[in-house]
């Protein structure tokens, strides 16, 4: 099965999902964004169909860098999966939820996973924590959390 890549308007990530939309009641899928734009393919036969379809809307046009959003959840390690040599840009909250913004080269066939750290202020923390991204604040303040990648 293909890899999704994130969504092409928002760089959310995205899922394959099931449904029988088909007169015949066959099985159909689709692949949709998870995130906040909710984009998504139309009815395919196959999962891999949709897959190939889904991933065919997101190369680029205008070059091979781009912008890609992961959403994060605040625990001690995070694995994201992204294209190799990604730099990781920053860590903000976005309606809410934590987010890491990372430049990638869509274009790039295999994907790199990579360990976020997420320590508290205050937390103990390890003699190398790994390289600093950014500092992200939760519920208005009340948490402050830092984002260190490890190697």
């Amino acid at each position: 099965m293909l890899d999704l890549l994130p969504c092409p308007h928002c760089g959310c990530i995205a899922n394959i999902h099931t449904g029988h939309p088909f007169h015949d009641g066959e099985p159909g899928w689709r692949v949709e964004c998870e995130g906040i734009c909710h984009a998504m393919t139309c009815w395919w036969h196959t999962r891999q169909d949709a897959a190939e379809h889904w991933n065919l809307r997101t190369r680029p046009e205008g070059g091979p860098l781009r912008i890609w959003k992961y959403p994060l959840e605040v625990t001690d390690r995070i694995a994201l999966t992204m294209p190799p040599d990604a730099q990781l840009l920053t860590v903000q909250m976005q309606h809410g939820k934590p987010c890491l913004w990372a430049l990638v080269d869509e274009t790039k066939k295999d994907n790199d996973t990579r360990t976020i750290a997420i320590y508290g202020t205050g937390n103990p923390m390890p003699d190398h924590p790994g390289r600093y991204i950014a500092t992200f604040q939760v519920m208005g303040g009340d948490f402050v959390f830092h984002a260190f990648e490890l190697s």
